[in-house]
């Protein structure tokens, strides 16, 4: 199967609903009408060096950029922004990443935000991204992961740069949909998947 005509629709605490075809994968995504209709929130997106980046507001404040990282199991705060929220460590744990591991502070957030959808009030890993903003040369300051967004159906449209988060109580697959199992190992997702 070509990548691209594959899209998950996530909602993923419950199943990873992938659909497959000839079709282009923007064909497959519910249309802005559709979403609305769903209780679904539009968020645009920005492609760059192949990551997705998302404007958030963190307590309110204008955060800049965060990264929608689907494999991250925690938020992630730049040190600068978290100094800048003034936010306040509970605790000291060690992180591990595809880089390796790492100590930083985890902080609770009164609320974290992306499009006009409130993602709740999340406990964020404090660490300082700014090298991997000079590497990137985009602001990035910080992470959206996949907690954070696991209570929401949402669905990734690549090729338009739209992010849509979905209302639970509304949403309702493409009727061309399955559901996959979902299993998390070592905090990491996982499903078994044919390509």
């Amino acid at each position: 199967m070509n990548p691209q005509s594959l899209i998950l629709v996530m909602t993923l605490s419950v199943a990873i609903t992938a659909c497959e075809s000839s079709t282009p994968l923007a064909d497959k995504s519910p249309n802005p009408a559709q979403s609305i209709s769903m209780g679904g929130a539009i968020v645009p997106l920005v492609m760059h060096r192949d990551m997705i980046l998302a404007q958030v507001r963190v307590n309110g404040t204008d955060a800049n950029f965060f990264m929608v990282d689907s494999g991250s199991t925690l938020a992630v705060l730049d040190q600068s922004l978290a100094q800048k929220l003034e936010v306040t460590p509970v605790r000291t744990v060690r992180i591990r990443g595809i880089g390796g591991t790492a100590l930083a502070d985890l902080v609770r957030l009164d609320d974290l935000a992306i499009g006009n959808v409130n993602l709740g009030s999340p406990t964020a890993a404090v660490i300082d991204l700014s090298a991997f903003r000079k590497t990137l040369g985009w602001p990035v300051m910080g992470v959206i992961g996949y907690t954070n967004l696991q209570s929401r159906p949402f669905s990734i449209n690549y090729r338009d740069r739209i992010l849509t988060i979905f209302d639970r109580d509304r949403f309702e697959p493409p009727a061309n949909a399955h559901a996959n199992e979902l299993r998390i190992r070592d905090g990491l997702l996982a499903v078994k998947m044919v390509v």
